[in-house]
């Protein structure tokens, strides 16, 4: 499994619980609400304006993608709804600076959307989220895996306790007693 970092295989992958999911979509789906209200308003000034017609029809087009995922149960994002629109708020309205905007929470969206994992092999352990740190095994003193809760307790006092995302990592099935039997070799042999 090669998730934290594409250049390296990683044989334990434990996805982290996001808590702030639910606030994620429901922003999204109230920027792209928004969005579709501004082209609406945009198009009844002026209806023959050819890119806001455009730009129009393709957000809507997103919109309902992401609304027929949503039915499905299938991740969804709101990046391209939000910079279609805001690339079409700056093109094609008297409203840039909402276009920009639009931007802005379509990058945010991004960002924040993604999954935070960590990768165990045997040179260490490799966060996705924290850039470049990789963190060998003799740095650690224990690092267990209870009850959805990963703790891992680093050599110089430090502790993080996470709680983890079963439900991400249905792909890659494994057992907390496997994961901790690997930890434990790895941190023998350090």
């Amino acid at each position: 499994m090669s998730r934290p970092d594409k250049n390296e295989t990683y044989p334990y992958v434990v996805v982290l619980k996001s808590n702030n999911k639910k606030t994620i979509e429901q922003t999204g789906w109230l920027s792209s609400l928004f969005s579709i209200v501004l082209f609406s308003f945009s198009l009844y000034q002026d209806p023959k304006n050819i890119g806001a017609n455009a730009f129009a029809i393709s957000t809507v087009s997103i919109f309902i993608i992401i609304a027929i995922r949503k039915k499905q149960k299938k991740t969804i994002r709101f990046f391209p709804l939000l910079s279609t629109a805001g690339v079409g708020m700056i093109l094609t309205t008297d409203i840039p600076f909402i276009g920009i905007l639009l931007l802005i929470a379509a990058i945010v969206e991004r960002r924040i959307s993604i999954k935070k994992e960590i990768g165990f092999s045997d040179a260490g352990i490799k966060f996705n989220y924290k850039r470049g740190e990789k963190v060998p095994w003799s740095e650690l003193n224990n690092v267990i895996l209870r009850d959805g809760l990963l703790t891992i307790d680093f050599n110089n006092n430090n502790l993080i306790q996470v709680d983890t995302d079963d439900e991400d990592n249905a792909d890659y099935e494994v057992t907390e007693d496997e994961f901790n039997a690997y930890c434990r070799s790895q941190l023998n042999k350090a």
